[in-house]
């Protein structure tokens, strides 16, 4: 299992940081100094087996603001806000859940396949918090910081000529964050070995994205 995520992630990173070689002519599309992208995904865990089988992602949204450089290079900043509800039936009024929310500077690359097709691929790094609510008993939800880092590829379909649509892949890591059942009451309910608690929380974004582009640029003709 960890080779399996391990294989998902290296190939995830050298999609991201790697520039795509153009195939063709980019200058018949009409270019703008600021994009704002929002990407809306269902999260699935992969690390650690603890936190695996003790939540299951709801959703996670990430808008960003964006400004293109040079050659399909863009930079810009992100926010984050991702969440998970216990699916181990516990006894309280509400499902337990957490939440994971933060900011990120972004570098991308955009590569259009066609003048209606884009294709990008972007890593963000960033801090986060995560924070628990509805929790057993009299359990103090303890809070968390940690950077993260999340490559990401998608397509994107434009409607218009500042406005897309598509689909989006991301791998999000939290390099300082590693989930522990005892600490939130969870091990009452079910039982954990010492296996399921190694491993920083990871997980994998599967959804759609929107793309709106603003203050077109002059024409260089």
């Amino acid at each position: 299992m960890r080779n399996s995520t391990q294989h998902k992630l290296y190939w995830l990173l050298m999609l991201s940081i790697y520039p795509c070689v153009d195939i063709i002519a980019q200058e018949s599309v009409t270019k703008y100094h600021i994009n704002v992208r929002a990407d809306f995904s269902v999260p699935h865990i992969e690390s650690n087996k603890a936190l695996k089988n003790s939540f299951r992602g709801t959703y996670d949204v990430t808008p960003s603001i964006n400004i293109p450089l040079f050659y399909g290079v863009f930079i810009g900043g992100s926010y984050k806000y991702s969440t998970a509800s216990d699916k181990l039936g516990l006894p309280t009024s509400s499902k337990a859940q957490y939440a994971i929310s933060g900011g990120a500077i972004k570098l991308g690359y955009d590569h259009y396949i066609n003048p209606t097709t884009l294709f990008t691929t972007a890593i963000n790094y960033g801090m986060s918090s995560v924070h628990f609510k509805n929790l057993p008993s009299d359990t103090v939800p303890p809070s968390y910081k940690s950077s993260y880092i999340e490559p990401s590829l998608g397509f994107q379909f434009f409607i218009e000529d500042n406005f897309a649509i598509g689909v989006n892949l991301s791998y999000v890591m939290l390099n300082q964050y590693t989930f522990n059942p005892y600490r939130i009451s969870f091990d009452p309910y079910k039982s954990f070995e010492a296996n399921d608690l190694k491993g920083t929380t990871q997980y994998l974004n599967l959804g759609f994205g929107v793309v709106y582009a603003f203050w077109k640029k002059k024409s260089s003709k």
